[in-house]
């Protein structure tokens, strides 16, 4: 009689070689051959039969290696493990039925996993309907073509906990890089996200690609917009990459011919350069002043508040942060008036030392104007051969240089009108470096664009390796805000995985149809905890204060699946801290954990 080991390899070769289960006589014979000569000896008498001269009949040689492919794993041969077989094949190194014997010893992971499912579906074939009298042919290769292995989780897991690492590589970028660009900054707060507890992920992308595109305000309309010969930045980052560097050329060009045309005037550009200096300070105590101004206006409002029977008038407080009757000057130094008391004045330190920033600012502006005033006399003087030049402060272009302010109000910048050469240069100047600042911001931004766009693509590709297990990853649809948001996932007519994120909602729904080989992906933090249908998580003391679990429990349209957030939550009797997800028209009794996975039992 033939050993177990033996009929059990017979039938894998029957399987491999036949794509069939074995017949019980057939596996009683070759078994006990089997036992008695070695495999290596028996192999190509096993696999020289009528039944092997039909099926390779009008076959070619690549046609026969492939066939064992899908008979064993039930998919094509890799390009090469075809190429190689079919080569040794032909050599006649080894016949048909020794190559099915290496690719089978050889298989492993999901391979292996398909094949032990068929061998599996074929022994009980055998033992059901192998006898003679019993055994159909086409009923018996159906039910070895129709096994499936499930999911092989040691493949698996590890390509789920890849995607997860991709995700969350992706989702910390967003949060720590991108949302700390100043620009994106400014997007999400005119998007009114900075006004949320939490800014998502999608709400700092969307801010990115509008920071980046947008037609108006986007930083490549600021490109388009800085660059007289770019009418359309390409999308194509070399193509946009040789625009801008022409465009650079062509402006430096330009500055080279004005100071080229400003050095035949003796000094000039000596003087343009300390002119340029000048402003830039002007600008910088300018816009110092506007801080502190709005500064001293808070601490006005803080002091009134703060002493309702002695408030300030707003009118009494002085450009230069003297208070009327209240705050006064002594040799640049703020000082309270003579006969205030302000023992009894909330706030009052505040708003002195408020007020005397104010003052000090006033004077640096006063100080670096004069200064700002000298130098744009000596480049008139020095262009005009004159000694009586006189700058003065203008709007809408009269005036020798303008205040500028933006769209809040602020101080924008000082631009000049000077005329002549000198004028020339510094719009040249002016031009390139606006236009420089503008390629800054589109690169920063397209390089934290092009950043993600990887990172995305890493998920993508960890998705594909998840796909590659024969099964469909399923996505979350979240709906609603605040305290509202819920998730919902539809099942396919595919083997779908579900990926539990507690993050996505407190309250998610798997809608009718979860079953099969659908499972949902937990990891091995959860322990299960089957609940009774009177139980109440909310309320009652349930579950191990020291294991964190998911509880299961019968509801009103299915399986509810409630998942700690700590291991204590089950047991809290003031409410239940976790998430929940409702299986549409599941028995919570049919589920089970078993490596990381709920699925139906």
């Amino acid at each position: 009689m033939a050993t177990q080991a033996s009929l059990d390899r017979v039938q894998e070769l029957y399987v491999a070689y036949y794509g069939r289960p074995a017949d019980q006589a057939g596996q009683e014979y070759w078994a006990d051959r089997l036992d008695d000569e070695g495999e290596s000896a028996i192999i190509d008498s096993f696999g020289n039969s009528a039944e092997y001269d039909e099926l390779s009949e009008g076959q070619g040689n690549a046609t026969l290696v492939d066939n064992l492919y899908q008979q064993m794993f039930g998919r094509p041969a890799d390009p090469e493990g075809l190429t190689y077989y079919t080569g040794v094949l032909e050599s006649g190194e080894k016949s048909l039925a020794e190559i099915a014997v290496t690719i089978l010893n050889a298989a492993s992971g999901v391979d292996l996993n398909d094949f032990n499912a068929k061998v599996e579906a074929a022994a009980e074939y055998t033992e059901t309907y192998g006898s003679a009298e019993d055994y159909d042919i086409v009923a018996a290769k159906d039910v070895v073509d129709s096994a499936e292995g499930g999911l092989y989780t040691p493949e698996l897991t590890p390509a789920i906990e890849d995607y997860q690492a991709a995700q969350e590589a992706v989702s910390d970028y967003l949060q720590d890089e991108v949302a700390a660009n100043e620009t994106v900054a400014a997007q999400l707060e005119t998007n009114g996200a900075d006004d949320d507890d939490v800014i998502t992920d999608d709400e700092i992308d969307t801010a990115l690609d509008n920071a980046l595109n947008d037609d108006t305000n986007g930083a490549v309309a600021a490109v388009e917009d800085a660059g007289d010969d770019i009418a359309d930045l390409s999308t194509d980052a070399s193509v946009a990459a040789a625009q801008i560097a022409a465009q650079q050329k062509a402006y430096a060009e330009a500055v080279d011919s004005a100071e080229e045309t400003v050095s035949e005037t003796e000094g000039l550009r000596a003087a343009i350069s300390s002119l340029q200096s000048a402003e830039t300070r002007y600008e910088s105590a300018l816009k110092a002043e506007i801080k502190t101004d709005t500064a001293l206006d808070g601490e006005v409002a803080k002091y009134n508040a703060l002493n309702s029977g002695d408030t300030i008038d707003t009118t009494n407080v002085e450009d230069n942060g003297l208070i009327t009757d209240l705050i006064v000057e002594n040799n640049g130094t703020l000082e309270a008036a003579e006969g205030v008391d302000t023992a009894d004045l909330e706030g009052f330190d505040a708003l002195l030392t408020a007020a005397q920033a104010q003052y000090d600012a006033t004077q640096s502006v006063s100080k670096s104007l004069t200064a700002f005033e000298t130098a744009l006399e000596r480049v008139q003087n020095t262009e005009d051969g004159t000694t009586d030049a006189d700058a003065t402060e203008g709007s809408d272009g009269d005036g020798d240089y303008q205040i500028v302010a933006d769209e809040d109000g602020d101080l924008a910048e000082v631009t000049l009108s000077v005329g002549g050469n000198a004028q020339d240069l510094i719009d040249a100047q002016d031009t390139a470096d606006n236009f420089d600042e503008a390629v800054a911001d589109y690169q920063e931004l397209t390089g934290l664009q092009d950043q993600v766009d990887d990172l995305n693509e890493a998920v993508d590709d960890a998705e594909d390796v998840i796909e590659e297990q024969d099964v469909t990853l399923a996505d979350f649809t979240v709906t609603g805000t605040g305290d509202d948001v819920e998730a919902s996932a539809d099942p396919s007519e595919d083997n779908d995985l579900f990926i539990f994120d507690a993050d996505a909602a407190d309250t998610q729904t798997i809608t009718a149809g979860f079953g099969g080989e659908d499972q949902i992906y937990v990891g091995d933090s959860f322990t299960a905890v089957q609940l009774d249908s009177d139980d109440t998580l909310s309320s009652d003391d349930l579950g191990d204060v020291n294991t964190l679990e998911v509880f299961f429990q019968q509801g009103d349209k299915g399986a509810v699946l409630s998942f700690e957030n700590k291991a204590f939550a089950g047991s809290a009797e003031n409410g239940f801290d976790g998430t929940e997800i409702t299986l549409t028209g599941v028995n919570a009794e049919d589920l089970q954990l078993e490596n990381g996975y709920i699925s139906i039992a």
